[in-house]
């Protein structure tokens, strides 16, 4: 479950996949540099959005982020921000091994622009976060700025990924594949992602309701808080455990067996964590 802030960041990891439809290939491929950079590439995007999962609002809603004693600080908002301008300026420092060792011009520019694209959706959310002296101006700043999100995400929406897949294809098939199939890293991010999104949702209907618990169900791949659609369950996750007694103790656990950690929790008491409820 990717909130809506974060989705422009990850469509540009969605740029690089697919299989693509065209013939013929590439006339003279890059060695294992291109590739070793493309991978670390990837490796940090995931990273940069597992960092700003947890200072995303309850399922993207910043127009009703919830009681602010039950969301993060403006210390989670500053960390958060300060790892993801960290992860942007890493990836940004590949971006001349990875043109260097692209052999056509056309791909170098349809993956530059998907670059850029990201790192300023990534500065953007961490520039607000890190200025926020609460999570109510932090909510604030996004929909100020929701305009501007839309505006990049739809720019990486557009960009045409079929050489640049291809590409990729020929140039790396091992990690192409890896990534195709999604990496057990990958499956792991999804999970942690799903159950931060589900702990938030609970911490929010906490706020105004204290009876019936908020137990999670799933349905045709949807997640449900009681009655209520609350997103869609990522690939491969299912619910393994929850409890309920009292906004103070609660739990909520999540398992994707393909993933390498595999489970993942949120709690009222420790947040998000790689154990189970207990």
């Amino acid at each position: 479950m990717t909130t809506r802030l974060s989705a422009g960041i990850m469509a540009c990891l969605l740029v690089l996949t697919g299989c693509s439809t065209e013939d013929g290939g590439t006339s003279d491929v890059s060695d294992e540099t291109f590739c070793a950079a493309i991978e670390d590439w990837f490796t940090i995007l995931f990273e940069a959005d597992a960092a700003m999962t947890p200072i995303q609002p309850p399922s993207g809603d910043i127009e009703n982020p919830g009681d602010p004693g039950d969301l993060p600080t403006a210390d989670d908002l500053h960390t958060a921000a300060s790892q993801v301008l960290a992860k942007a300026q890493e990836a940004d420092d590949l971006l001349p091994t990875i043109l260097a060792n692209i052999s056509q011009p056309l791909v170098a520019d349809d993956f530059e622009g998907g670059h850029n694209l990201t790192i300023e959706l990534l500065t953007l959310n961490a520039e607000i976060a890190g200025n926020a002296d609460s999570y109510l101006d932090y909510t604030a700043d996004l929909m100020a700025n929701l305009d501007r999100f839309a505006d990049l995400s739809a720019s990486l929406s557009v960009l045409d990924s079929f050489a640049l897949d291809y590409y990729i294809e020929t140039t790396c098939p091992e990690f192409y594949d890896s990534f195709y199939h999604q990496s057990g890293a990958a499956y792991d991010t999804d999970a942690m992602s799903d159950v931060a999104a589900l702990g938030k949702e609970i911490a929010t209907y906490y706020v105004d309701h204290i009876e019936p618990a908020p137990v999670i169900t799933v349905e045709d791949g949807v997640y449900y808080l009681l009655d209520t659609p609350i997103g869609n369950v990522s690939e491969g996750n299912r619910i393994t455990d929850q409890y309920y007694e009292g906004y103070t103790d609660w739990c909520v656990e999540i398992t994707n067996d393909d993933g390498e950690l595999k489970i993942f929790s949120y709690s009222a008491q420790r947040g998000l964590e790689n154990e189970t409820c207990r």
